[in-house]
């Protein structure tokens, strides 16, 4: 098993099973978890920044070194995870050939992920800009 890989991986005990709260965020069940990395779809519209090339470069080195990154967010449809926000951390491990990522999963839809990717970086992360 590589240090990437998701085989032969437990899930991870949450860090929290429980639901948001927050009414901006619909008061979904949040779970984190250790996700195949092909079941994450990142074209559903929910992508609203463009990448920065150097951010990803220095995460992809981050993920080969192991280290600590926040998990992903996506919303479990039922069928599909959908990323709405991680995007820069999501393209690392795929530079890194990474088979997994940890996420924190909500449940959901599509619409919903496309509404919380609007919110997404307004206090962490790449920054957004106005164009």
């Amino acid at each position: 098993m590589t240090a990437h890989s998701c085989e032969g991986r437990p899930r991870l005990p949450p860090a929290g099973f429980f639901r948001d709260e927050n009414p901006r965020h619909g008061g979904y069940m949040q779970d984190i978890q250790l996700i195949d990395i092909s079941k994450i779809v990142i074209d559903a519209g929910t992508q609203q920044r463009d990448y920065d090339n150097k951010v990803v470069e220095e995460e992809t080195e981050l993920v080969k070194e192991e280290a600590d990154l926040p998990p992903v967010e996506v919303v479990f449809t039922g069928k599909k995870y959908i990323l709405w926000d991680g995007f820069h951390r999501y393209m690392a491990h795929l530079g890194a050939e990474a088979d997994c990522i940890q996420a924190n999963v909500r449940e959901g839809t599509v619409r919903d992920a496309v509404w919380l990717s609007f919110g997404a970086n307004k206090d962490h992360g790449v920054r957004r800009k106005a164009k």
